[in-house]
C-alpha cells in the first residue's frame, strides 16, 4: 500500500483510504460496506495480450468484460484474463488487492468511472479501500485508452 500512496503523493492527487475490518470480496459487500453507487465499485483486472501485460479498471456498472472487443480495438491477435500466479509475478499484488494506480503496466479505463467525483477501488491491502477522483487516475497511470 506504501507504493501505491507514494504514487499518489508524488503526483499530488488528492484520495483517501478507506479501512474496513475484512477485506471486501464481492461487488456486492463494497456497495453495503463502502455505501456508495454500484458504478463508483472500481475493480482492476490483469490482462495478458500476447506478450504484454495490461490493466482494466472496469465499473460495478460494466457488463462483462469483452476481450475479443479488447483485442480488435488494441490490435492484438489474442487477449485473455492474466493467471493468478502471473498477476503475483507481474504486479507483486494477489488477486483481490490489485490497485487501482501505481503499477507499472499500461491501463484501459471504463469511461462510465468518469462520470462519479469519486471512485473506490483496491489499494494494494485487502483491508483498505482507495477512494480518487477517476479524472486524477490518468495524472498516476500510463491511460491508453477507454472502454465501453
Amino acid at each position: 500500500m506504501e507504493k501505491v500512496k507514494q504514487a499518489l503523493s508524488d503526483k499530488g492527487v488528492d484520495f483517501e483510504f478507506i479501512y474496513h475490518k475484512s477485506p471486501i470480496l464481492s461487488l456486492k459487500d463494497g456497495i453495503e460496506i463502502l455505501k456508495i453507487n454500484k458504478g463508483q465499485a472500481a475493480s482492476t483486472l490483469v490482462l495478458k495480450a500476447e506478450d504484454e501485460y495490461i490493466a482494466v479498471i472496469s465499473s460495478g456498472n460494466s457488463p462483462k468484460l469483452d476481450l475479443n472487443r479488447i483485442s480488435d480495438v488494441l490490435g492484438y491477435t489474442q487477449v485473455r484474463l492474466a493467471k493468478s500466479d502471473e498477476i503475483k509475478s507481474v504486479t507483486g499484488y494477489e488477486i483481490g488487492t490489485i490497485p487501482l494506480v501505481g503499477m507499472d503496466l499500461p491501463y484501459l479505463v471504463d469511461y462510465r468511472l468518469q462520470s462519479y467525483p469519486f471512485i473506490y477501488g483496491g489499494s494494494g491491502h485487502p483491508n483498505y479501500t482507495l477512494k480518487i477522483n477517476p479524472l486524477h487516475l490518468n495524472k498516476v497511470n500510463k491511460i491508453i485508452g477507454l472502454i465501453e
